[in-house]
């Protein structure tokens, strides 16, 4: 077996006991049943990053490669969330735009609306 395929079922090893442990460990202290599903699901995320962590450690890569591999997959993270955050503040720039578009075009609407009805108004405070 190659020694990458030997890392690969560790890893996978490890990620289905780190999830059961858990799972258990959650069922001794659960506080509420509707808590169950979203538990086991973060309990099994926990178990695969905690998993990858230990198939990356096993990896047959000297640590001077792994810490490089580590650096630059930690330099890209950090870029793509800058990206993010970026089209994400100027999505949230756009809709407040918008939003303040359609309350000024609804206050003009109104505005025009009451000055269309203020003749019928006081035509029937008149009579």
């Amino acid at each position: 077996m190659p020694v990458y395929q030997f890392s690969l079922l560790i890893q996978a090893a490890g990620t289905v006991l780190l999830f059961l442990l858990f799972l258990l460990l959650y069922q001794k202290i659960r506080r509420r049943a509707f808590l169950d599903w979203i538990a086991s699901w973060a309990f099994l995320l926990i178990g695969l990053g905690a998993g990858t962590l230990l198939g990356m450690l096993l990896a047959p890569k000297t640590g001077k490669q792994l810490r490089r591999d580590l650096r630059r997959g930690y330099e890209e993270a950090r870029d793509n969330l800058g990206e993010w955050a970026d089209d994400a503040r100027e999505r949230v720039r756009d809709v407040g735009d918008r939003v303040r578009d359609a309350a000024s075009r609804g206050a003009e609407f109104a505005d025009d609306l009451r000055e269309r009805v203020e003749p019928f108004r006081k035509a029937i405070n008149r009579s």
